[in-house]
C-alpha cells in the first residue's frame, strides 16, 4: 500500500479508532512521498496527468513534497522543473511507483552494455538536470 494511501486511511479513522495526537506525530516522521517516488499530478490544466519524481519532502509540510516535473500526460518530455507543492495548493499528486535499487530490471540496450548501469545513469542525469521551469 503506498504511504499516501495508508496516511489517508489512518486519517479517516482518527478519533474513532486511532488517537489523533499519535497519528499526527506518526505522519510527521513517516515519509508519505519518499524521494524517488514516481507521481502523477492533478489539479492544474498544464500539468494534469503529467508525471514527475519526488525530490524531497516539503520544508514546511512534509505532506507537500518538492516534485521534479518530467513528462506530460502523453509522455512528452518536459524541461525538468522542481515544483514545491507547498506553494501550489491547487496541485495534488498520486504515487504510481516507489523505486528501490532492487526494482531495477534490465532494459534492452546495445550488445555489450550493462542495461542497469544505463538506467541508473539516465535517472541520475534527470535528477541532476537544471532546475529551470518553462
Amino acid at each position: 500500500m503506498p504511504p499516501d494511501v495508508l496516511a489517508e486511511l489512518m486519517l479517516t479513522v482518527t478519533g474513532s479508532s486511532l488517537n489523533a495526537e499519535l497519528v499526527e506525530r506518526f505522519l510527521t516522521v513517516m515519509q508519505l512521498y519518499p524521494a524517488g517516488a514516481e507521481v502523477v499530478m492533478h489539479g492544474h490544466p498544464d500539468l494534469e496527468g503529467g508525471t514527475g519524481v519526488v525530490v524531497r519532502a516539503g520544508e514546511r509540510d512534509p505532506r507537500r513534497p518538492v516534485v521534479r516535473v518530467l513528462y506530460t500526460e502523453s509522455g512528452k518530455p518536459l524541461r525538468p522543473c522542481d515544483l514545491p507543492l507547498e506553494d501550489y495548493p491547487e496541485l495534488s499528486i498520486d504515487v504510481t511507483y516507489i523505486f528501490s535499487k532492487d526494482a531495477v530490471t534490465p532494459l534492452p540496450t546495445k550488445k555489450g552494455s550493462d542495461p542497469v548501469q544505463v538506467a541508473r545513469r539516465r535517472a541520475m542525469q534527470e535528477l541532476a538536470s537544471p532546475l529551470i521551469c518553462g
